[in-house]
């Protein structure tokens, strides 16, 4: 009889462990397809450029820190989990300047450094953006 126990919780753990393997291969390769949506195309050099990509384009920010303006553009997360958006960053001339897959975790990016240390956050419309059609 104790065998048949030790085989059945032996056989359960087993699938157990085969059932956590799989889904952990699963979620790796479901953050490899969403961080690979995020990368930018090489021809995204303006922010025109970008919205060309990414055309449902809602959320702009302008960002001010020291007297310097960037403009960040934020996308869907691409990581599972992911603890913020993709984000993209621009210059005051609306030249791209870089990108990150998840805004609120993957340090060392110019758009995580502008969330992390909070800088002026402004909500605005493209409209708003001045060299935005160059």
């Amino acid at each position: 009889m104790l065998n048949v126990k030790k085989r059945i919780i032996i056989l359960c753990t087993f699938i157990v462990i085969l059932i956590v393997i799989i889904i952990q291969i699963f979620i790796g390769e479901l953050n490899k397809s969403y961080y690979l949506k995020a990368i930018p195309p090489e021809n995204i050099k303006t922010l025109n450029s970008y919205l060309e990509w990414k055309p449902g384009t809602k959320t702009i920010y302008k960002i001010e820190n020291k007297g310097i303006v960037y403009y960040l553009c934020l996308d869907k997360p691409r990581r599972i989990p992911a603890s913020g958006p993709s984000a993209y960053c621009f210059d005051s001339n609306c030249n791209f300047v870089g990108w990150t897959a998840d805004i609120g975790d993957l340090h060392g990016s110019l758009p995580q450094q502008a969330y992390e240390k909070r800088y002026k956050w402004t909500e605005i419309n493209i409209e708003e953006i001045p060299n935005h059609n160059k």
